[in-house]
């Protein structure tokens, strides 16, 4: 039987009981316009979409009546990875098993594995084929906020190895060095659908070492290398075009645009800026197609240089700006570093997975400037020997050449969004310049020193958006889709609106009801990933474990401890947490700029709202 369920305004969750791969592969082939992403789960094929772009349920529709593809035999390949059995976990799962730890690691050892499909993160394939006694190991009740790269893993009946550090709810048995994921790699991914895998045992893991630093092609290698390990752009010499020296980045600023959609069937998140509203707003300010690559500000407290000046718009968290003249500056600050950022000595507020997973501190953490005191002031008539002159948030305006550029911190929100008239022309992977720090594509976190490219103002009109035409067409829909952003009132309770499911019926008849009735707690563990909030917990059905299936920005995934989980833009592309309800696209970016210690609240969306 086929059927389907909304997972929010802008999803839907195809139930197709053994077709799921074919069925993904039907729709991709389709191409059908207004689709972003296709992602085959166990049972389930997840289809997202622009905003607006389709009616849920004709699409549905149309998409379940698709000819299915010949079910051909999957790749005979045999990929073993080396695995030393030391995981944190495995002494429980011998507990949860009735086996001997040594059990354990035989039979996970003495299995053959099929490749089922990839998702989670790139790389990350589902192996089925688990000993029937491990298949019975659930997942955690609250999943790690860092799951090292090369975890070797079993839950809900799969096994697995974590190509890339990041958050997980699996049960750890060991660690492999086998590389997953390689973006320089063709294909990048080592396992594919249908592949045969084996593990054996070692005492010890080989050293692994880097890969070494490769040059970008065409103009970029005039002006500086690409290190593809690390996604950090070296200068050369700047010569050849404009640029941003990173003076300061403060606590986090990452380069964004719209993302990298098209790649969720590999395991690719979208990635992309946490509140997109803000991001378009910005390159429509100054003149750029909304999918122009700018610079996500967490918390703001960041300095710019601008060798040959600049046109550009800050949206998104209300931050003072000012310009003034170029002078030096010691850079004492990068992503993750906190003293000199914000007050109380420490980054309360900041989770530790990694230096990218910051999300900002409580907004009586934050010091330095408000929204007070902007002014309409421009910089025209300003010369090079002018005072620091306050500019306008919200508007676009000119930054002399030579002048310096500080952004202060917001007073509320977190994400302030600076665009450049042509946008940051960093080189794009899978055709978005995006920074997707947990699955390590794109530049990394912005550091002091840096220097980005500027793109060519000529051409910034015309600039593609970061869908990849070649798995879907691309769309460029109207500014109105998404609204300006409403920043959160201190004190009180933002209200998102959701639409229930796709998986509401794994939880009790009331837990919907009991959702929105609470008000929840942006928890200190939250970051680009998702929320992690505090507040009642929601009673399951008791239905067990829920086979893996493809998650939507927006959606509330509740762990077995009940307490939900408000999915962002970094989110993994699949999940095996049910999810009980999905924030509605508009009120995401609202999502985005609430900081731990912030309080919302949840309301159902009006039906076709």
């Amino acid at each position: 039987m086929r059927r389907w369920r909304p997972a929010g305004d802008a999803a839907l969750l195809l139930q197709v009981e053994g077709l799921a791969s074919r069925l993904a592969a039907a729709i991709l082939t389709e191409r059908v316009a207004g689709v972003l992403d296709v992602v085959p789960g166990a049972r389930t094929v997840l289809v997202t979409i622009e905003p607006g772009s389709n009616d849920l349920g004709e699409l549905a529709g149309r998409l379940l009546e698709l000819p299915l593809p010949p079910d051909r035999p999957g790749e005979t390949a045999l990929a073993e990875i080396t695995v030393v059995y030391d995981g944190p976990d495995l002494t429980e799962v011998a507990q949860l098993t009735g086996l001997s730890p040594g059990e354990v690691v035989a039979r996970h050892a003495a299995g053959e594995y099929t490749v089922g499909w990839l998702g989670f993160s790139p790389g990350f394939g589902y192996l089925t084929g688990l000993d029937p006694v491990l298949a019975s190991v659930p997942r955690l009740d609250e999943p790690r906020l860092r799951v090292p790269a090369g975890s070797v893993a079993i839950a809900g009946g799969l096994a697995a190895v974590y190509p890339s550090t990041s958050p997980g709810g699996w049960r750890l048995l060991g660690r492999a060095s086998a590389a997953l994921w390689d973006p320089d790699r063709d294909p990048p991914a080592l396992l594919a659908p249908g592949m045969r895998v084996r593990f054996r045992k070692v005492d010890a893991l080989p050293d692994i070492a880097a890969p070494a630093a490769t040059s970008q092609p065409g103009d970029f290698h005039d002006r500086g290398s690409w290190a593809s390990n690390s996604g950090r752009y070296l200068p050369r010499s700047w010569n050849s075009g404009p640029v941003i020296e990173v003076i300061r980045p403060g606590p986090l600023a990452t380069v964004q645009d719209l993302g990298r959609p098209g790649y969720g069937h590999l395991g690719v998140p979208r990635s992309g800026a946490a509140d997109v509203a803000s991001l378009r707003l910005a390159n429509q300010l100054v003149g750029n197609p909304d999918g122009a690559a700018g610079i996500e500000f967490t918390l703001g407290r960041a300095t710019l240089s601008f060798p040959c000046g600049a046109r550009v718009a800050v949206t998104g968290a209300p931050v003072r700006l000012t310009v003034e003249p170029g002078t030096p500056e010691v850079a004492d600050d990068g992503p993750g570093s906190t003293a000199s950022d914000v007050t109380g000595g420490t980054a309360s507020g900041m989770t530790g997975s990694t230096a990218s997973d910051v999300t900002g501190g409580t907004a009586s953490d934050v010091t330095g400037g408000t929204a007070s005191g902007m002014t309409g002031s421009t910089a025209s008539g300003m010369t090079g020997g002018a005072a620091a002159r306050d500019m306008p948030y919200g508007s676009a305006f000119e930054v002399p050449a030579g002048s310096v550029l500080r952004v202060g911190a917001p007073a509320a929100g977190v994400r302030s969004y600076l665009a450049v008239r042509g946008g940051v022309g960093v080189p794009p992977v899978l055709g978005s310049r995006s920074a997707d720090l947990r699955s390590g594509l794109g530049p990394a976190a912005l550091r002091p020193g840096d220097v980005l490219p500027v793109g060519d103002e000529r051409t910034a009109a015309t600039q593609p958006t970061a869908t990849p035409a070649t798995v879907m067409p691309a769309t460029v829909m109207p500014a109105t889709v998404m609204p300006v952003t409403v920043m959160p009132v201190t004190g009180e309770p933002a209200v998102l609106h959701v639409v229930p499911g796709p998986r509401d019926d794994w939880f009790a008849p009331d837990a919907l009801r009991e959702l929105c009735a609470g008000t929840y707690v942006v928890t200190p563990a939250s970051d680009r990933t998702g929320l992690r909030l505090d507040g009642p917990a929601l009673p399951f059905a008791g239905r067990g474990e829920l086979l893996s299936e493809g998650v939507v920005t927006g959606g509330l995934q509740v762990p077995h401890g009940g307490r939900p989980i408000l999915l962002l833009a970094d989110h993994p592309v699949t999940g095996g947490y049910p999810v009980i309800a999905t924030v509605v696209s508009n009120d995401i970016g609202l999502a985005a700029q609430l900081r731990p210690g912030g309080k919302l609240r949840f309301a159902l969306a009006a039906p076709g709202g």
